[in-house]
């Protein structure tokens, strides 16, 4: 498996260049070893393999299943379904199990899945089969909202779609229909019309957690969601959505509406050929609760971040640069006609901030801007922001030991941990 370099960087791997092991590609069929890898017993392991048969198979390396839908059938919580190298059809789990079972590649081994329909499935972690079609985790067909998905992993994939040229309803991940627990980390995300999708006005989606992943080239908006509540967006690097026909929006976080307590912390997101980085839109239902902190945002076609309507929100040591049109907006919500009064802005680098059609601020002070239609106490306005190349500030810059030490994250974007004096900005 190969690590993008920036997400080797961010996980605290030694180098930034990427990390490799060695695997077996997914094309090839080598023979299945003989005995199972130390830490695997054969009472609770589950063998699948594009030689085995689901007639004749046992789950054993000597006899092992087919496609991994056979193992998932038989297997009991606690058990590991290890999948040899090659390609899978589309899997499909409707277990609601008590315990967990985990569906993995053979080590040294790279399985390849054409997508998932996790329907009402429970306990079921996905650790590093590659994904060549999106993954659904919804609720089960029949019994709906009384067996929606929960506690669904899904980490260290490779998830697309292939789509690179038109945009369609794809989507790498859908959560939808009442799932809850679910956790996306340490994934590579990458060419789908949407990355990771949920669906407003929907059953409420909750616990939704999205860690550590690489996402980047979509063709409309990397993270798009509605009716999500008690969400974590966090360590992400997300870039690059751009439509072709520059038609659509290309947002980097999108909410529709109806999300509450929404978690945007310690992420760089950087070109947006045709929208923000982020949107936070009550066009369909209220959003409350929403904290973004710490993250590095760079490179939109309108303003970098808009928030209309939201309550309860706070923007905390940001740097948000090169947006077309400025870097935050605060308006009144197009959904709701909620006025926010309650947003906080502090700590933050802006280029300019802007609010508009009523919407004030509840706490605004110690950023350092270059321009803004309010002022708030601590601000900073000055022509030039002195930032580095990675934009951190450079010596002598104001953003140095500027910030309300009072509302500042103990550590900065990169994981330093700030001074007693802190510095505006996401990194020190």
């Amino acid at each position: 498996m190969s690590i993008p370099s920036a997400l080797a960087a961010r996980l605290g791997c030694v180098a930034a260049a990427a990390v490799s092991m060695t695997i077996v590609p997914a094309t090839a069929h080598a023979a299945l070893p003989k005995t199972l890898p130390a830490g695997y017993a054969a009472s609770t392991t589950r063998v699948v393999s594009p030689l085995g048969n689901d007639i004749t198979g046992k789950g054993t390396l000597a006899a092992p299943y087919r496609p991994p839908n056979r193992a998932l059938a038989v297997a009991k919580p606690g058990d590991v379904v290890l999948l040899d190298s090659g390609a899978y059809p589309r899997l499909r789990d409707t277990a609601a199990r008590v315990g967990t079972v985990t569906v993995q590649s053979l080590p040294g081994m790279r399985a390849r899945v054409a997508g998932a329909d996790l329907l009402g499935a429970r306990g079921l972690r996905l650790l590093d089969p590659d994904f060549t079609a999106g993954i659904v985790a919804s609720h089960h067909p029949p019994l709906t909202t009384q067996q929606p998905a929960q506690r669904i992993t899904v980490s260290g994939s490779d998830i697309t779609t292939a789509n690179t040229t038109k945009v369609s309803n794809d989507a790498c991940l859908m959560i939808r229909a009442g799932a809850s627990d679910i956790s996306i980390n340490g994934n590579h995300i990458h060419d789908c019309s949407t990355g990771i999708a949920g669906v407003v006005r929907d059953l409420p989606s909750k616990r939704v957690s999205i860690v550590d992943n690489e996402l980047d080239s979509f063709l409309m908006d990397c993270i798009q969601f509605g009716s999500w509540y008690d969400v974590t967006i966090e360590r992400n690097i997300i870039r690059d959505m751009k439509d072709p026909a520059n038609y659509v929006h290309t947002d980097g976080i999108q909410f529709v509406g109806d999300a509450r307590n929404v978690r945007i912390a310690n992420n760089r997101l950087s070109n947006s050929t045709n929208g923000q980085l982020i949107l936070i839109q009550d066009q369909y239902g209220p959003i409350t609760g929403v904290d973004v902190e710490n993250n590095l945002l760079t490179g939109a076609s309108g303003w970098a971040v808009q928030s209309q309507g939201a309550t309860a929100t706070r923007f905390v040591n940001n740097t948000i640069v090169n947006g077309a049109l400025g870097s935050l907006l605060v308006r009144r919500g197009p959904g709701t006609g909620t006025v926010p009064t309650d947003t906080v802005v502090a700590n933050n680098i802006l280029e300019r901030l802007g609010w508009y059609e009523g919407a004030v601020p509840g706490y605004q002070g110690h950023n350092l801007l270059k321009s803004a239609n309010i002022l708030g106490s601590g601000d900073i306005v000055t022509t030039d922001l002195r930032l580095a190349a990675d934009f951190s500030p450079l010596s002598g810059s104001p953003a140095i030991g500027a910030a309300n030490k009072d509302l500042a994250p103990t550590t900065d974007e990169a994981g330093v941990t700030r001074p007693a004096a802190p510095s505006v900005g996401a990194l020190e």
